[in-house]
């Protein structure tokens, strides 16, 4: 996704019910590590974006759809070193 000069790539994650952890806490370092290598390709083979700078962004969404949903979304969530 766009957001004016940055390319913004997001992590959508869903947890049902309430459990101890809120679904933005499951991306990890190594979850972290994945994304920017994955972001590293998309930008590998998009040379049109190459000049832009990045963020990483993480949703999630936590409980049942028929019992309500909350939503978490952290803007710049993980500063990966590339």
């Amino acid at each position: 996704m766009r957001d004016r000069d940055l390319i913004v790539f997001v992590e959508v994650r869903c947890r049902a019910g309430r459990s101890l952890s809120r679904a933005t806490t499951t991306v990890d370092r190594h979850k972290q590590q994945r994304l920017a290598r994955a972001a590293l390709f998309f930008l590998a083979q998009h040379a049109e974006f190459g000049d832009c700078s990045t963020r990483f962004d993480v949703v999630g969404f936590d409980g049942n759809p028929d019992k309500g949903v909350d939503v978490d979304w952290i803007r710049d969530a993980f500063h990966p070193e590339f």
